[in-house]
């Protein structure tokens, strides 16, 4: 069952037990009411889980794959080690991050907050801390994919915050960074 899935059938199941235990079933107006009820209470549920509200949930990202060129496998472990950095610095955790034999790319799959700010950062991150675009044809495509639902001054707003941000991230977490690249490169992964 997917997550929305799961958002619809809590409230679902539950009011449907207590229209049932103290309604005594459904019938005429109780049915309607109960139905009502049943929407209602769902749609609540999936937006402020979509981030209406705050961070009641999250989602899963995953940005890799991708190979950086000539530059080798030091700078794919700094470009992840980035990414790695900004999920932590947007309120989200990092599940994986890894770095593929030789200069063929690498992968971070991190749990961040819902919205195109926290996601386009992370995005950028790995650029900035990298240095150099190259490779990150991915990246780039996946900022496109966020920023396409946004009014057009909503993306140059949300682009450029979040440019500022990553860098931002990237300038005050370099120490770890840094180490974090060591480890990718050394290591394969976090």
């Amino acid at each position: 069952m997917s997550e929305d899935g799961i958002l619809f059938a809590i409230p679902a199941v539950s009011l449907t037990v207590l229209c049932v235990r103290f309604g005594g079933g459904f019938t005429g107006f109780g049915a309607l009411t109960a139905t009502a009820a049943v929407v209602a209470v769902a749609v609540l549920v999936v937006a402020l889980a979509r981030g209406g509200a705050g961070r009641l949930a999250g989602r899963s990202v995953s940005v890799g794959g991708h190979a950086h060129g000539p530059n080798g496998r030091a700078v794919i472990a700094r470009h992840e080690a980035g990414h790695a950095a900004a999920a932590r610095a947007v309120g989200g955790s990092v599940t994986s991050a890894r770095v593929y034999p030789g200069e063929s790319g690498g992968l971070v799959q991190a749990r961040i907050p819902v919205g195109a700010l926290p996601a386009v950062t992370f995005l950028l991150a790995g650029q900035i801390a990298a240095g150099t675009t190259d490779g990150a044809d991915a990246d780039d495509a996946a900022i496109r994919r966020e920023l396409r639902g946004l009014p057009g001054r909503d993306r140059t707003r949300v682009r450029r915050q979040a440019g500022a941000d990553a860098h931002r991230i990237v300038t005050a977490h370099a120490t770890r960074i840094g180490h974090d690249a060591e480890r990718l490169d050394r290591k394969g992964r976090l």
